[in-house]
């Protein structure tokens, strides 16, 4: 994560580093982008940016952090205009992800998203994911009509969400065959509701 001196710069002067992170990740996969592209498109001295940051993940994961809060904060906005129905809302959300629009902030999405599986971060993004999975989405999903227990939600998200990070990757990395992986996601989510809803006992 950033050091104190990054997070005490002016506003104007982190955004400006942060922006031209975000052009260079969206335009190159993780493995890719370049530290000294990033530093050179803004003009900052080497020793500066190693200041700021320890290398170039710490800066990607930092980045990535807050789009994970983002993405929390639409979920559960989502989450409340569906009843606070999770797997409904596991649909709206995925189809929110993949039908953004083409500019480069689409395109970082996109490329974060394939790299859930690099070697580089698949240790790092499962934290902040876990650190982002708090109470704040647990309490809000209504369990009245499945066949779950309070203590069980957290395991029922553990098991909808890399389902859904999958989709999303995957749709996002063939845009051609998303209607196609959107139905396999339809049925994985909808198989996982039926096997939970509450049965009527004639």
């Amino acid at each position: 994560m950033p050091s104190d001196k990054f997070l005490h710069l002016e506003d104007e002067k982190k955004k400006k580093i942060i922006d031209a992170a975000k052009i260079e990740f969206a335009n190159h996969r993780y493995e890719d982008a370049s530290i000294n592209q990033i530093i050179k498109n803004i003009q900052m001295p080497r020793g500066s940016f190693y200041l700021y940051f320890e290398n170039k993940q710490d800066l990607y994961l930092y980045i990535l952090k807050t789009y994970i809060q983002s993405f929390k904060i639409k979920f559960i906005d989502i989450l409340n205009k569906n009843e606070n129905d999770l797997f409904q809302s596991l649909i709206s959300f995925f189809d929110y992800i993949v039908n953004r629009d083409s500019d480069y902030d689409h395109n970082l999405i996109r490329n974060i998203f394939i790299n859930m599986n690099s070697n580089q971060v698949d240790i790092a993004i499962p934290k902040l994911v876990a650190d982002e999975l708090d109470g704040s989405i647990i309490n809000n999903i209504n369990i009245t009509n499945y066949n779950i227990k309070e203590e069980e939600k957290e395991v029922i998200l553990s098991i909808v969400f890399p389902i859904f990070f999958h989709a999303v990757a995957t749709s996002l990395e063939h845009p051609l065959k998303k209607e196609a992986i959107r139905v396999h996601y339809l049925k994985q989510i909808n198989i996982i509701k039926r096997g939970l809803e509450r049965k009527e006992i004639c």
